[in-house]
């Protein structure tokens, strides 16, 4: 799309392979430090040092875990791996975090970009939904100071055009395709904390709300009519905060964690309640077929990871390396369009106005990368989560506010392979 930066690739595409064991002359080296140490205390005080010792090494290879950003495991082929134990799908070296393939072999790692120049808000391009303000047409918002603005947000893309929540004014705000007005759905007062909207069937709306007195989610009808009000279980969040966005597949609503943790079952599309007990370690595809997963290899070194396996078998499909020319600091939106086509979204900069994110499309069968590109970013930088949706011709959208208004951005991917 003419005026937008984008992210080429460049650069010869490399392979990492296993990295060298290292900790064990560690853990050799920590054995005999021991057997002296227990050398010179009494027997009960043996015991006592043991159970310590044992109880830092735990909570040290906890912590490795935690810290390896590895995506999660799987098998490179279900009927050859059964009766098999699982091999992990990547593992991450503690200082190097060198990404290894399903079976040890070596996933492809492709540089993305050179050093992206921080874009800055649109000043005239994409399509120019309304100013903010307190006319008729104009969006709703409020500043929270330092720059931050609470306004229209939570885009979400049809088939005809797109839907936008104005919070602030308490509204879902409906477009079409080519940005006219299609008519506005008035929520109840009950409802204006809403933080997110996302479309179901038959015309309904899913909201996520948070307010001072806690968080859940709420079903409103095309006239903005509550009919379900349903709880966020303690179990899956104790704070709105841990919820990133809420996603509908195969009339289950799953409720994001922490970014890109595990999407807990909190609900039916018929309003009817889940315990979240039931997990799912990704994004599931809107054909059901695969799950798409992503984070962090190395946030310093610029380093992301993109995972895909099959939902209904856990069998590995193939994971990829995405190469930064900045810090790679969080992972901002991961979906698909059903036909193909997904994106990857990485919030990429390392200090005040050098944030960009990064909007990488790739072929979901095979893991070819289609496109890049450079999109700019609101203040803050991380709450964009919600502002991004997949059309349905693979494109990606992108809400962007200011003062002056809002917009809505698009970027355009190649064709995926067959």
């Amino acid at each position: 799309m003419p005026g937008h930066a984008s992210l080429d690739l460049v650069g010869p595409r490399s392979s990492f392979g296993q990295a060298p064991p290292k900790l064990h002359a560690q853990y050799r080296l920590l054995v005999s430090h021991l057997k002296n140490l227990f050398s010179r205390f009494s027997t009960p005080q043996k015991w006592a040092t043991v159970l310590t010792v044992l109880a830092l090494v735990a909570a040290f290879i906890m912590a490795r875990t935690a810290a390896s950003g590895a995506p999660p495991g799987g098998h490179t082929d279900a009927a050859q791996d059964a009766g098999k134990p699982s091999e992990s799908a990547r593992e991450t070296h503690p200082s190097r975090g060198t990404v290894v393939g399903s079976r040890g072999q070596p996933v492809e790692s492709i540089a993305v970009g050179g050093a992206p120049t921080a874009a800055q808000p649109p000043a005239d391009e994409g399509l120019f939904l309304g100013p903010m303000g307190t006319t008729a047409e104009s969006f709703g918002f409020e500043s929270r100071g330092e720059g931050v603005l609470r306004g229209p947000s939570s885009l979400e893309m049809g088939p005809n055009g797109f839907t936008v929540l104005d919070s602030v004014r308490g509204e879902l705000r409906r477009f079409a395709a080519d940005g006219r007005p299609a008519g506005t759905i008035a929520l109840p007062p009950s409802a204006r904390h809403v933080v997110e909207a996302v479309g179901l069937r038959d015309g309904k709306t899913l909201l996520f709300e948070r307010s001072e007195s806690g968080h859940g989610m709420l079903i409103v009808d095309a006239t903005g009519t509550i009919t379900s009000r349903i709880p966020i279980p303690a179990s899956v969040a104790n704070d709105d905060a841990d919820v990133s966005r809420l996603i509908v597949r195969g009339g289950t609503i799953y409720a994001e964690t922490n970014g890109t943790g595990p999407l807990h079952a909190v609900a039916t599309e018929a309003g009817e309640a889940l315990p979240g007990t039931k997990t799912i370690d990704g994004v599931p595809t809107h054909d059901d077929h695969f799950l798409l997963s992503a984070g962090i290899t190395n946030e310093d070194e610029g380093r992301a990871w993109i995972n895909v396996s099959s939902r209904a078998t856990g069998a590995h499909r193939w994971t990829k390396e995405l190469r930064f020319a900045d810090e790679a600091t969080a992972v901002g939106f991961l979906d698909d369009d059903g036909h193909g086509h997904g994106w990857l979204v990485v919030l990429v900069g390392g200090k005040p106005g050098s944030f960009v994110d990064a909007a990488v499309c790739f072929d979901v069968l095979s893991g070819a990368i289609l496109a890049s590109h450079a999109v700019p970013v609101d203040d803050p930088p991380w709450q964009s989560f919600r502002d991004y949706s997949v059309g349905p011709g693979g494109e990606l959208h992108a809400l962007r506010r200011s003062t002056k208004g809002a917009r809505v951005l698009s970027f355009a991917c190649g064709a995926p392979g067959r």
